[in-house]
């Protein structure tokens, strides 16, 4: 997912299965291009349908950028340990 990170930011318009569940979270703007499905046929297609179309908006562009910087995303996937933890701890608490 992270290659979709880099390639809009760089003003690239993107194609993409759903192959993560950060797709949906990196694909919040239509501008940025589209989640197909996996067969060769549709993707092809969808590169085709894509390639006249204008680049990412740039206001998007600058949120998805802001969002994926590395310490914000540092920061977050540091607190989704701490929650996992704390999660973990309750749970074994009630065992």
């Amino acid at each position: 997912p992270a290659v979709l990170v880099e390639a809009i930011a760089a003003g690239l318009k993107v194609v993409t299965t759903d192959c993560s569940p950060a797709i949906a979270e990196i694909m919040f703007d239509r501008s940025f291009g589209c989640i197909t499905g996996t067969d060769t046929g549709t993707i092809a297609q969808t590169i085709e349908a894509l390639l006249d179309a204008p680049g990412p908006d740039p206001t998007a562009r600058e949120r998805l950028s802001a969002q994926h910087q590395l310490g914000r995303s540092a920061e977050a996937y540091l607190a989704l340990f701490d929650r996992v933890v704390a999660e973990r701890r309750v749970h074994w608490a009630r065992s």
